[in-house]
């Protein structure tokens, strides 16, 4: 019988001190799947797409998508998606902020057909080494939809999201930065897909090392999240 295919979709920008070092990580996970792995590089002026060439050189399972201009995560997934041709999805950071050896129990939920959906939530077991700020933040957020759509998520900006094909067939995903993260799990919850939690260790870094993320995300994700919660896109 065919072994099935999980397709791991990693976006990146200027990342060449983490990509080629997640790259191995990820290679090296061992699972009962064949990986299919897509790269979507945000035009990286650092170096990155030199270090991505030689990768897709030596790796036939590896995809390459290089952006002629920066057009935010929430496009490079969706890029991502349109290559993806595996039995499940994952997305994947280019940082080293989680750990890939962390893919196969994120996968198991699934694996078993206890949900279609799964994100690797950093707070299920509390705030760790998250920073203050960015816990707020986060929760926010994540409050905002538990609110309006009568959940009890933890963490929907998680970058771990696991899902089947089908999941996201025809969604109309419009979100181009990383508001991807709260329009994603709104559509997710109103297609009445169940998200399964699964707690992950986060080790986030800080801007001088890369960190990319800004308070100006959370603003745009409230607005998606109640555009989407009454229809409005």
């Amino acid at each position: 019988m065919q072994k099935k295919v999980l397709s791991i979709i990693i976006t990146c920008y200027n990342e060449k001190d983490t990509i080629a070092k997640i790259l191995e990580k990820v290679l090296a996970v061992p699972l009962a799947l064949d990986k299919d792995i897509v790269v979507v590089d945000g035009n990286s002026q650092d170096g990155t797409r030199d270090i991505l060439k030689k990768y897709k050189e030596k790796h036939s399972n590896i995809k390459l998508i290089l952006e002629e201009k920066k057009e935010g995560k929430g496009a490079a997934i969706r890029k991502g998606l349109k290559l993806a041709g595996g039995d499940i999805c994952l997305i994947q950071d280019a940082d080293l902020e989680l750990n890939p050896n962390e893919i196969p129990g994120l996968l198991e939920p699934i694996l078993e057909g206890k949900t279609n959906v799964v994100y690797g939530s950093r707070f299920k077991n509390g705030i760790g080494a998250t920073p203050i700020g960015s816990f707020i933040g986060n929760q926010a957020v994540t409050w905002f939809i538990n609110i309006l759509y009568l959940k009890r998520l933890t963490d929907i900006a998680t970058c771990y999201k696991v899902f089947r094909p089908h999941v996201v067939k025809g969604m109309k995903l419009i979100c181009n930065g990383f508001d991807f993260d709260a329009e994603f799990t709104c559509r997710i919850i109103k297609r009445k897909e169940t998200i399964f939690e699964v707690p992950i260790a986060y080790k986030p870094r800080r801007k001088q090392e890369g960190k990319k993320l800004n308070w100006t995300a959370g603003l745009t994700s409230l607005w998606i999240i109640f555009k989407v919660r009454w229809s409005i896109c």
